[in-house]
Formats: C-alpha cells, sequence, structure tokens
C-alpha cells in the first residue's frame, strides 16, 4: 500500500530549517542540471476552474504536483485549491508515496522566499519576514486576527545573519 501524508504529517515531518536545506540543495542541483522540470501544464475546465500538472525529475525521484483550481468552490462549502504530490521511484516507476500539496507548496514557497531574501537581500538588512509556517498558517486560516502576528524562527534569517556563508551565488 502506498503511504498518504496529510498536511499534519507533512508539517511534523519537515520542520522550516529542513525546507530551506532541501529547497536551497534542489536550486543548485537544477542549476547544474541534475534535476529536469517541464513547464506546467493547464488543463481547463472553465468557466468552472482548471487542473494544474508540474512534473520533475532528479535525485533518483519522478514527482508530480496535480492542483485543482475552482474559484466557486468556497460557496459549495468546499476549498478553491486542492492537490496531491505524487513521488514515485525514478528508477523502476513504483508510486512511493502521495502527499497533501498544499503543505508541501507551503513549506516550499517559504523556504524560497527565504533564500532570494538571502541571496538578494541587503548586507544591512536586519528584519525577516515570518516563518515558512508562520505564512503557512495564515494562508490556511488556521490563525485568527486577534491573535498577534507570529514571530520569525531562525530558520527566516538569512544564513549570513546566522554566521553562515551563503551557498548560492550573490550579484553585485
Amino acid at each position: 500500500m502506498v503511504p498518504f501524508f496529510s498536511a499534519r504529517q507533512v508539517e511534523q515531518a519537515v520542520s522550516s530549517e529542513r525546507a530551506v536545506e532541501a529547497v536551497r540543495d534542489a536550486f543548485v542541483a537544477y542549476a547544474r542540471g541534475e534535476w529536469s522540470m517541464p513547464p506546467k501544464v493547464y488543463v481547463p475546465a472553465y468557466p468552472a476552474g482548471d487542473f494544474r500538472a508540474m512534473p520533475v525529475l532528479g535525485g533518483g525521484h519522478a514527482a508530480l504536483k496535480w492542483v485543482t483550481s475552482f474559484p466557486g468552490n468556497p460557496a459549495r462549502g468546499l476549498p478553491t485549491v486542492t492537490g496531491l504530490v505524487l513521488l514515485s521511484d525514478a528508477s523502476n516507476g513504483s508510486l512511493v508515496a502521495v502527499l497533501d500539496a498544499g503543505a508541501v507548496t507551503a513549506l516550499r514557497t517559504g523556504a524560497a522566499a527565504v533564500l532570494a531574501a538571502e541571496t538578494l537581500g541587503r548586507p544591512d538588512a536586519e528584519t525577516p519576514g515570518p516563518s515558512s509556517r508562520a505564512v503557512a498558517r495564515s494562508r490556511s486560516g488556521t490563525s485568527t486576527g486577534s491573535q498577534p502576528r507570529p514571530r520569525p524562527r531562525s530558520s527566516a534569517l538569512p544564513l549570513r545573519a546566522r554566521g553562515r556563508k551563503r551557498l548560492l551565488p550573490t550579484y553585485s
């Protein structure tokens, strides 16, 4: 049986720090040509919405993020966006795992933002944005406006602010 990892399980298994490391490694591997990422494919189901397929191959795995976007769904009590990530073994094609796409996307998006700030940010910048988990919570509606805004975690700080060397190229 192929394991399914819910949003909660993904969030518990992958820290913000680990997400930043994994996304950094993926960017570097992609830049080296070790990963292949064909363009996103849109499958229209207009006027109701659309389906989106995002494939990737590398590191011994193939993955497909399958996402739906149906703006009218909230009126039906359904989420606007839903999706899954299918992870396969690239050596034999077997399906290894199925993951909630929302949690994976939130971690990846937050990590990419941290790396962008680290790589492109001003050297004298001192205030990072919220962590990827704070972003995910605010987008999922799991926090209310009456709660205090989450303070950034150390993982949201640019690496140079924590005294670590940049692993991505910088441009002057």
